[in-house]
């Protein structure tokens, strides 16, 4: 599905907010700290913590784990009739 210009001005405003910046940085350092300890991220995979930041995670290796990209990023809309938060799961 096309994104429409407005959309776009939307989302690039978005992503240039100090929370979306320092919250993409910590994502950032996350994906090089589990690629110096395990080599290479497959392609397709995100990186996950396994107790998420808002909840008191680190990016300590121990914390991090490869997760297909698909349910790394969709664990929110309760595909499947998930009904559980990403907090209680781990």
């Amino acid at each position: 599905m096309k994104s429409s210009k407005r959309k776009l001005a939307y989302d690039t405003k978005y992503e240039s907010t100090p929370a979306q910046i320092a919250n993409r940085s910590t994502r950032n350092k996350a994906r090089r700290a589990y690629a110096k300890t395990h080599g290479k991220v497959p392609a397709g995979m995100d990186i996950d913590h396994k107790q998420a930041l808002d909840a008191g995670g680190t990016n300590v290796p121990s914390n991090l784990r490869p997760q297909p990209a698909s349910i790394n990023r969709g664990w929110r809309g309760g595909k499947g009739g998930e009904t559980y938060t990403k907090k209680s799961k781990v």
